[in-house]
């Protein structure tokens, strides 16, 4: 006990260090994801937080919100499904119990109605017959009762189960999407990317993978505010998925940054889009809605790279993530392509 209480400790200390060096909000997210971090048991918080450093992005509130979002609100979230899962069982478990129960009484009922109906064919006086007769109406308003009782069970567990499955596909909807934009989350973009690839190899066909910037985000945000910024994210977001076909999948991929995978397409094509969506969305005015004033447009880097078969899918987001940093170096506001 006492090991494990000097462990928690180390571990909270490593986290709060980390909290004061960055520079970052004492907030319980920001605590939550680096004391996940340093205890090295969340190996998604790692990877996102590494995958941070490697592209010497910041280490933002906004960042670590973000991380904290995909991955431990999304938890949340799966227990939520386990607990209406449960609620599922538990309905169709008493429910069963019921019709069970309804249908070993009705048996036993039916097989007293047989019995009476052949003690009739005896010889009986009227007083036997009367008698015999009320036990007959008995027994069967006895059935008509209960199987009266168990439509109103069905319909109410019924009603339930529906709503339980309303509930379900809410939660399952938003644990796949960005809260904010709407667009397909991180983990579900790693799913999809992944998905992508092995359709590619099945069948041996290419497709690309655009990563995308917002220029100047941070300053914007930052003169701006959140509320302005979180404006731009969403006309973006709009954009993007306005701007691609069908098939095509988009997603926010953290922070101002957003992916978009194309399948069965090869690069010249996915540079053709990206182009398209580039100036599509720089044509867009931000406007303050209080004030009405126009204050600026969007400018976006993209870095195009082309899925080869069999390659590791953290190569081909590097290879994009570098052509999208070249954009960057080269003056932002264009689309480059990955050389590899």
């Amino acid at each position: 006990m006492k090991k494990k209480t000097e462990y928690i400790k180390k571990v909270g200390s490593e986290a709060w260090d980390k909290i004061q060096k960055e520079k970052l909000c004492p907030t319980p997210e920001n605590f939550h994801v680096w004391y996940a971090y340093f205890e090295g048991k969340s190996p998604d918080i790692a990877h996102a937080i590494d995958m941070l450093k490697e592209n010497k992005k910041k280490i933002s509130d906004e960042a670590i919100e973000n991380i904290y979002r995909e991955f431990v609100d999304n938890r949340r979230k799966d227990n939520t499904i386990k607990k209406a899962g449960t609620q599922f069982y538990d309905t169709v478990l008493g429910l069963s119990t019921h019709i069970e129960g309804v249908n070993t009484l009705n048996k036993q009922r039916g097989e007293n109605i047989s019995e009476i109906t052949r003690t009739i064919q005896k010889d009986h006086g009227s007083k036997d017959l009367e008698d015999i007769l009320d036990t007959v109406v008995v027994n069967t308003h006895e059935i008509l009762k209960d199987n009266t009782l168990l439509a109103q069970e069905l319909d109410k567990s019924k009603n339930k189960m529906v709503l339980l499955q309303q509930d379900l596909e809410n939660i399952k909807k938003e644990a796949a999407t960005d809260s904010l934009t709407g667009l397909l989350n991180r983990k579900s973009f790693d799913e999809s990317l992944f998905a992508t690839a092995a359709e590619a190899c099945e069948s041996n066909e290419i497709f690309s993978l655009l990563m995308i910037d917002i220029d100047y985000f941070k300053l914007f945000n930052d003169t701006y505010g959140h509320q302005v910024g979180d404006q731009v994210l969403k006309l973006v977001a709009e954009t993007l998925k306005k701007g691609v076909k069908g098939s095509d999948i988009v997603a926010r991929y953290g922070g101002e940054e957003f992916c978009v995978i194309l399948p069965n397409t090869p690069k010249n094509a996915a540079t053709t889009v990206a182009e398209h969506l580039r100036q599509h969305v720089s044509s867009k005015d931000i406007i303050n809605r209080g004030t009405g004033k126009v204050l600026g447009q969007i400018k976006l880097s993209v870095g195009v790279a082309q899925y080869k078969i069999n390659e590791d899918l953290d190569q081909l987001i590097a290879y994009a993530d570098k052509a999208l940093y070249q954009a960057k170096h080269n003056g932002r506001d264009q689309v480059v392509v990955s050389e590899a």
